[in-house]
């Protein structure tokens, strides 16, 4: 990410300034993140890990620990499962979008990004219904895995995204 420059936002038009026209703003103080970073349940450091063979649909975030490699190593040597926390999407890398529509339909779309698959789904439904004004604001994302798009449901691993739930994610795809 490139660092603030103050003087690249302007403020008004030419001929209206503005009243804000001479406020000068602070650099940002931290980076902006895609996903939120959780923390070891026992330590605060970043977490790496979680249990393991949890089932689909059971997962609870708010209430699930988390472990760092440190803290993982000890629950495993007690016989615990421990498993990698979903990553987050790489830069460029393809993911399997779950778009919701208006009537709760849902769309599995290959795409780079977010805008990429909501234009990809607003294409399929205006081809399926035959409307050229299909909206896409109408539009959502309901989840984010990787894998194969033509494989089966199971086989796809969720990748957290903004506030999209696992569970709830993987529940919507039950229905795609």
């Amino acid at each position: 990410m490139t660092s603030f420059t103050e003087s690249a936002h302007p403020r008004g038009q030419a001929a209206n300034a503005g009243q804000f026209r001479t406020k000068m703003n602070d650099e940002p103080a931290s980076e902006l993140s895609q996903a939120p970073i959780v923390s070891c349940t026992e330590c605060g450091a970043p977490a790496e890990y979680r249990y393991g063979n949890v089932p689909r649909g059971y997962r609870s975030p708010e209430t699930e620990a988390a472990f760092c490699g440190a803290h993982a190593a000890r629950v495993a040597a007690d016989g615990g499962t421990i498993e990698d926390l979903p990553k987050p999407q790489e830069p460029g890398e393809t993911v399997v979008w779950l778009i919701e529509g208006d009537d709760h339909e849902y769309e599995l779309v290959e795409a780079v990004s977010e805008e990429d698959a909501l234009d990809e789904t607003a294409d399929r439904f205006r081809d399926r219904y035959d409307d050229d004004d299909a909206p896409r604001d109408s539009l959502t994302v309901a989840g984010v895995f990787r894998g194969d798009v033509d494989g089966y449901s199971d086989e796809l691993e969720f990748v957290p995204y903004g506030d999209i739930a696992e569970n709830d994610a993987y529940g919507k795809l039950q229905d795609a």
